[in-house]
């Protein structure tokens, strides 16, 4: 699994590395990313270091680009064919959202932790992309059973003691003028799961278990039809 870990200065390096000038950080453009000429300098030396930029022989650092594995993460992220946006938010903690991006046969995940860092992470299968949505929609196995498989209750009277409630959006062509968009949502009530069914005034939730809301995930999971693609951005 390929997984790539990066400051804002970090970043702001590989996008210019792959597009070049065009990108080009000005004062005002440092000053929003809340970084420093020294700490891009310093950015472009570590990844470097680490290999995802790259320089084909005798050429200048100048001329790095970046490296094939990190390429596909990149494209994979920015140029999808489908992506996945999970929100989640727990009782007493921020909201978070977690990106996950489609392109040919590739996966990511991609997320901004609370303390800055970008973090992209390849998911090698459909069975990674459902446990890494469980894991970030709240969804533990410690979790009991559904007491009372296919219980159905108010919306609103379980949103006033849910602990948690995620909502994930799927994006097919993100970037049609008219994309193709549906969403699924599920809360964390009395210490188990609720997917949230009707509309409306008469908005419900059916009590299910982890295992029904992960058999639901690969279910949407499996109509991802995911096929190679040739890759561009590698150095």
């Amino acid at each position: 699994m390929n997984d790539l870990v990066l400051t804002a200065a970090e970043l702001a390096t590989v996008f210019h590395a792959l597009v070049g000038p065009a990108l080009a950080l000005d004062v005002s453009g440092m000053r929003d990313l809340k970084v420093t000429a020294v700490q891009l300098e310093e950015a472009r030396q570590s990844l470097l270091e680490r290999g995802v930029l790259v320089c084909a022989p005798l050429e200048s650092e100048d001329a790095a680009g970046i490296a094939g594995d990190i390429a596909v993460l990149l494209e994979t992220t920015l140029t999808p064919d489908e992506v996945w946006v999970l929100r989640y938010e727990g009782r007493n903690s921020p909201s978070r959202q977690f990106f996950f991006s489609f392109a040919g046969d590739s996966m990511v995940r991609n997320h901004v932790e609370t303390s800055g860092l970008f973090i992209f992470a390849e998911l090698p299968t459909k069975e990674d992309l459902v446990a890494n949505i469980l894991q970030d929609g709240g969804v533990t196995a410690v979790l009991p059973m559904a007491s009372q498989p296919g219980q159905v209750a108010p919306l609103a009277e379980l949103l006033r003691g849910a602990t948690g409630v995620s909502v994930l959006l799927r994006v097919i062509g993100p970037a049609d003028p008219a994309p193709a968009t549906s969403a699924i949502s599920w809360l964390i009530a009395e210490q188990r799961i609720w997917l949230v069914t009707g509309e409306g005034v008469d908005e419900t939730a059916q009590c299910i278990d982890v295992e029904q809301l992960r058999v639901h995930l690969a279910g949407l999971a499996q109509n991802t039809r995911l096929s190679p693609r040739p890759a561009h951005w590698a150095g």
